[in-house]
């Protein structure tokens, strides 16, 4: 059973630090808004989505296009929990639009690990938290161990990668 939590703790803390990380580069990097790619533009203005969603006076709307035209001027500056979320469960759905979301490309190796995400990691660390009777063995613990391993290294080079090579930049 510890196997199954700690692998999935490794997992989804790994991708949470390591997508904080992530934008506290880009933070660092103190470019205006309009030099990033759309998903980082979005988390900058989004509470002016919110503001719009509260009126559909034209008036308002137009102002409000406005006013984030005039964000998009301002330094790059944001929370990382505005551009990510795990949602408390990091199925391979939620981490495709976690990826997306940091505009960064889903690798053909998490999708032929979609279903290890999510039946492996995911449902067998939901089966010892709902307390149901999960059996596996020595070899399935080392084979889930190396398999998060890789995971988590695949996303980290991504992310080294991706900040060395400035690709949160818009092209």
């Amino acid at each position: 059973m510890e196997s199954q939590v700690i692998s999935y703790a490794h997992w989804e803390g790994f991708v949470k630090s390591g997508s904080a990380f992530y934008i506290k580069h880009i933070n660092s990097r103190q470019l205006p808004v309009h030099r990033l790619k759309y998903p980082f533009q979005a988390a900058y203005v989004a509470s002016r989505f919110k503001q719009a969603s509260a009126s559909s006076k034209n008036y308002f709307l137009g102002d409000l296009l406005g006013c984030i035209d005039a964000d998009r001027e301002d330094i790059f500056s944001a929370r990382p929990d505005r551009c990510f979320d795990t949602e408390s469960n990091l199925s391979s759905i939620v981490f495709k639009a976690l990826i997306q979301g940091l505009g960064l490309e889903y690798l053909d190796d998490y999708e032929t690990r979609n279903a290890f995400i999510d039946e492996k990691l995911l449902y067998g660390r939901n089966q010892v938290a709902h307390g149901e009777l999960a059996k596996f063995d020595r070899q399935d613990a080392e084979e889930r161990l190396e398999s998060v391993r890789y995971l988590i290294d695949l996303f980290s080079d991504q992310l080294l990668n991706a900040a060395r090579d400035e690709y949160y930049l818009a092209q």
